[in-house]
């Protein structure tokens, strides 16, 4: 049965593969239909004059954690409903003449924020969610501050909305500031009364607030950061991705994509495991084994298992579902080429040999391995080691030849041709990476200490060198060393942005980069506050928004599975856990970072069952790490890139390692100082 399910989603990926690449080779058929698709969700009629008509790719969403399908958000404070029939609510604002501030309160909360002028009014628009029973209630507060010498009409709002406290004026004063407050249940057909007794913004806001620093509280926390920014983002995509689940299933988006890819949900399993959510890690895990359908995620779903025994020490979900992980190891088997190499796919939207699909499969099998071993089952871990062995052995000859045959210094994305041949040979196009993220095994194959070596981590900085020259030949636009691109609905980026230089740690030349490149999104790529669509659209200097963005792109916004990879791209440039119980510490750090007054400080680390944490100040030339409740077996290497630039002086508390760049701390040991030469 399941090899008859095997072939048809074979045939189907034949199919599939082929289709898209005919539309790969027009981009901007794929691109027109996203945007289609967005215009149709923001309204192609009616409501005339409002901003999201004419912007209606600037968006975020919020809402409650598996509080049912999160509201769509917009730049001038509108935004969408779609529980029960689909209602917007607009706040009378039309043909805003300036620009729109637009953020998230606090600086991360669910909680949309836009401020914008006209006819000398200040309006700031703030809407959050609030469960009240079993409703999901928006509760909005719409300010006016006339700043002008007339009296100004207060603007119509929408009539779903329920007015919360006494009747507002017609009209605000010269000088006078108006607060409006208004409630609406985001499931049509909620009680009214339900509504009019809910209370004022302010309780329920602070209600709110508190809810998600509860949420918040036991997981790994980013304390001190020399770029806050990045802070805010790491909380922000949490939360987006607590918003968009449903139960167990990990969906990918809110305004698009609403639903579970398991691809996808395998690579938000991880971000949420690297942050240390892990409780619920059984119910997720279960219904993407109850949901495959992509290759890549089936090969590489032992991995979610081993970094789940990483973070917690726990072996059981492992075991409980071990005959089901079984099944997908000899299927996966089956699925090798007579050469040595996994089948064809149309793994990154187009058909061929991808090195992502091999690297997938490689650390699914040396995963399975590592899981194999530590239930005892050591006969299962020899075989598989040896079937790791053989394929780790049939891509590297595969790859040899083709790199030998075309005199490539890189590594292709397709075993079979160079990157400038074939379906995805547009250099904007982000996949030539694609094996660094999708694939993992260069970096989370390191991590769990499974054997690498040859061309396949030897060429990692020349593959990015590579990447980003053609780039920069092709004239892409925005900082071409920090941007990979994107893809036929979005070329300019992507919302994997800093997923893509997961890998990079694994090399020497570009560690920052997973650091670097978050910056670049934040900077110049989002479409809405912490907000990224799959694929990005290039800036407009006629949109809205008060600062540096993309004006729109094509799949979701917010994107989670992108962000999800970027999450993980940041923290374990901050700190990372091998299996052999080494803990690797900045081994992305910028060396800007590295600056007198300078400050790197996280807690609650998840660590085999336990939670540790570190911090690393920089005073003129000397750097101290201190190491808060290290687990007693594990050791730690400061890693930091500034190594290879300055020169170390002394080093106390650890033995300075000048071949590997590295500090190792004394075993046991939890301080160090390291004096640099400037």
């Amino acid at each position: 049965m399941k090899k008859t399910s095997d072939l048809t989603a074979s045939r189907r990926e034949v199919f599939q593969g082929r289709a898209l690449a005919l539309l790969n080779r027009v981009p901007g058929v794929v691109s027109l239909f996203f945007r289609l698709q967005n215009r149709r969700t923001a309204g192609f009629f009616g409501h005339w004059g409002y901003a999201f008509r004419r912007w209606p790719e600037l968006v975020t969403a919020f809402g409650c954690e598996d509080g049912g399908r999160p509201v769509v958000a917009y730049i001038d404070g509108s935004y969408l409903l779609r529980e029960g029939g689909r209602r917007r609510i607009t706040f009378g604002v039309r043909r805003i003449p300036g620009k729109i501030d637009w953020s998230l309160r606090e600086g991360w909360l669910p909680c949309p924020v836009s401020q914008y002028e006209k006819r000398g009014v200040r309006y700031t628009i703030e809407s959050f969610c609030a469960g009240l029973g079993d409703e999901t209630v928006v509760f909005t507060r719409m300010t006016a501050e006339n700043r002008s010498a007339a009296a100004v009409k207060l603007p119509k709002v929408s009539g779903d909305l329920v007015r919360l406290g006494d009747p507002p004026p017609r009209a605000v004063q010269p000088g006078a500031t108006c607060v409006l407050e208004y409630a609406v249940a985001a499931r049509r057909g909620a009680a009214l009364a339900l509504l009019q007794t809910a209370g004022g913004w302010e309780a329920q806001y602070a209600r709110m607030k508190a809810g998600w620093e509860r949420r918040l509280e036991p997981l790994l926390t980013i304390e001190e950061l020399p770029a806050p920014e990045l802070i805010n983002a790491l909380r922000a995509g949490f939360v987006f991705t607590m918003i968009f689940r449903k139960g167990g299933e990990l969906r990918t988006g809110g305004n698009g994509y609403e639903r579970v890819f398991d691809h996808d949900a395998v690579g938000i399993l991880a971000a949420l495991l690297t942050v240390g959510e892990t409780e619920r890690f059984p119910e997720y895990a279960a219904h993407i084994l109850a949901h495959l359908q992509y290759p890549d995620a089936r090969w590489k779903l032992p991995w979610v298992y081993a970094l789940y025994y990483m973070k917690t020490g726990d072996l059981k979900p492992a075991r409980d579902a071990w005959e089901e992980l079984t099944a997908r190891h000899r299927a996966l088997l089956e699925e090798m080429e007579p050469g040595g190499i996994m089948r064809k796919t149309a793994a990154i939207d187009s058909y061929g040999h991808w090195l992502c699909d091999n690297w997938s499969a490689l650390l699914g099998l040396g995963a399975y391995a590592f899981l194999a071993e530590r239930l005892g089952r050591s006969a299962v871990a020899a075989a598989a080691r040896a079937q790791y062995y053989r394929l780790a052995k049939g891509v590297s000859q595969a790859l040899n030849r083709t790199m030998q045959r075309h005199k490539l210094t890189y590594l292709p994305m397709d075993t079979e041709n160079p990157n400038e041949l074939g379906a995805r040979k547009n250099p904007l196009d982000a996949n030539w990476a694609s094996m660094f993220l999708f694939g993992r095994w260069a970096w989370d194959g390191y991590l769990l200490h499974l054997p690498q070596g040859g061309v396949m981590t030897e060429a990692i900085d020349a593959t990015y060198a590579h990447g980003f020259r053609r780039r920069e030949q092709a004239g892409a636009t925005g900082a071409a060393a920090a941007n990979f691109g994107g893809y036929p609905h979005g070329m300019f980026s992507s919302a994997y942005n800093a997923g893509y230089a997961a890998a990079a740690l694994r090399g020497e030349k570009y560690r920052d980069l997973g650091v670097q490149a978050y910056l670049f999104m934040l900077r110049e790529s989002q479409s809405g506050p912490f907000s990224w669509w799959e694929g990005v659209r290039p800036p407009r200097a006629k949109s809205p928004w008060n600062r540096p963005h993309a004006a729109g792109g094509g799949g979701a916004c917010p994107h989670m599975w992108g962000q999800a990879t970027c999450t993980k791209a940041l923290i374990e440039s901050l700190v990372a856990q091998r299996a052999d119980g080494t803990l690797l510490l900045g081994r992305g750090v910028p060396v800007e970072w590295i600056a007198d007054g300078q400050v790197i400080a996280l807690r609650n680390i998840p660590a085999l069952g336990r939670r540790f944490g570190f911090r690393i100040e920089t005073h003129g030339s000397r750097i101290t790490l201190q190491v808060s409740d290290l687990p007693a077996d594990m050791r730690v290497s400061l890693e930091l890139p500034i190594f290879n630039v300055r020169k170390v002086l002394t080093v106390t508390g650890g033995a300075w390692e000048p071949a590997a760049g590295r500090v190792l701390l004394a075993e046991g040991g939890a301080e160090a100082t390291v004096e640099l030469v400037y």
